[in-house]
């Protein structure tokens, strides 16, 4: 069957018509109550909040990975070991990640967090880089070994004490709408 160009305004025609009227149409209803959008978003955000529930694995198997890694700068052999124990423990945060978003479904990055989680992230990365000062001081002979140890059981409990609290205020600013929901 042969095309003419008549037959070709003609299905042009039909699509134009089909489109001016879908766009036309809007996918609420005008009758749709401001009082229901609030609620459906809280609603939305209470169903993320309650998602957000962290393994009770994941803050402990974190700590001893910040506590590994402190260890790995102070004593750590230079060149091919500390870049392949470097390796391994981001090796393990990307499992971290994988694992905490097969199970929720969602990952958190900063800039989605309200102020207070986000003031809470702030304080735990100063305690990782303080950590890591006494693991270079040890690692270049300024201090005795203990304080590597003793920096990274600091760095360790403070993941078990600051990444649950963290969730859970995140969690409340969630809920309360201080923190954006457009996660990723």
């Amino acid at each position: 069957m042969t095309q003419t160009s008549n037959d070709f305004l003609l299905r042009k025609r039909k699509v134009i018509r089909s489109l001016s009227v879908m766009e036309s149409q809007t996918p609420y209803p005008e009758s749709y109550d401001p009082t229901h959008a609030l609620a459906d978003a809280a609603a939305a955000r209470e169903s993320i909040a309650q998602r957000l529930y962290t393994p009770w694995w994941y803050h402990p198997i974190l700590g001893l990975n910040a506590g590994a890694l402190v260890l790995i700068v102070a004593f750590a052999a230079e060149g091919l070991l500390l870049a392949a124990l470097g390796l391994a423990s981001i090796g393990v945060s990307l499992a971290l990640i994988r694992a905490y978003r097969r199970i929720t479904g969602l990952w958190v990055e900063l800039k989605q967090c309200g102020p207070g989680s986000r003031r809470l992230w702030g304080i735990y990365m100063v305690a990782v880089f303080a950590a890591a000062i006494p693991a270079f001081c040890v690692r270049f002979d300024l201090l005795p070994s203990w304080c590597a140890w003793g920096a990274a059981v600091l760095i360790a409990i403070a993941s078990f004490i600051i990444g649950p609290r963290f969730d859970g205020l995140l969690r409340d600013e969630i809920r309360d709408g201080s923190a954006p929901i457009g996660l990723s």
